[in-house]
């Protein structure tokens, strides 16, 4: 037998958008392939970038599916996973494209346009303190901002890490106390 040239395929959902991710992390959601004809459909998954017409086979990062390439069965359904990877920080916005597979070409049939969004986890220091009031007078929470340099390093961990192994350094500077003195 041949696979249908045309067919009705449709994707369900038309929209899917993932909920915010760490960047690397990974997070997966599934569509469903519909074939409403009368005969088997040889489909491929591709990806469109909303910002340009670029097709590419969905089988990497930002977005991947499990089965990119098929024969789908007339009047039948198939679940497919799709997994969300993004390598960076950023909105994503593409469309999943199915299209049909015939003898000359190409042709388009569905879309569903996913959407994403990936960011870098947050750490802020907001204060400053000694454990069990070992503090000597005067030492209170705005010496240990200052000595520990936390302003400066509150504005390095609002920058986006780089891959950079030799990164800054903050150098935090203790005050040596006599032997058997609290920790500081």
């Amino acid at each position: 037998f041949t696979p249908a040239s045309t067919g009705q395929v449709s994707i369900e959902p038309p929209m899917l958008s993932f909920p915010i991710s760490l960047v690397k992390a990974s997070q997966t959601d599934v569509i469903t392939l519909v074939n409403a004809s009368q005969g088997p459909v040889a489909y491929t998954m591709m990806l469109k970038s909303v910002q340009n017409n670029d097709l590419i086979l969905a089988t990497e990062p930002p977005l991947s599916v499990d089965i990119p390439t098929g024969l789908l069965p007339a009047r039948s359904r198939k679940s497919i996973r799709l997994t969300f990877q993004p390598q960076f920080a950023g909105d994503f916005e593409m469309l999943l494209v199915c299209k049909l597979n015939n003898a000359h070409n190409l042709v388009y049939d569905s879309e569903c346009l996913v959407k994403g969004r990936a960011s870098y986890p947050t750490v802020c220091i907001r204060d400053a303190r000694m454990v069990n009031g070992d503090c000597r007078p005067g030492c209170d929470s705005s010496q240990l901002w200052q000595q520990f340099s936390l302003t400066e390093l509150n504005e390095a961990l609002t920058q986006p890490p780089t891959v950079d192994v030799q990164e800054e350094k903050f150098k935090f500077r203790f005050i040596p106390q006599p032997v058997a003195a609290g920790t500081q």
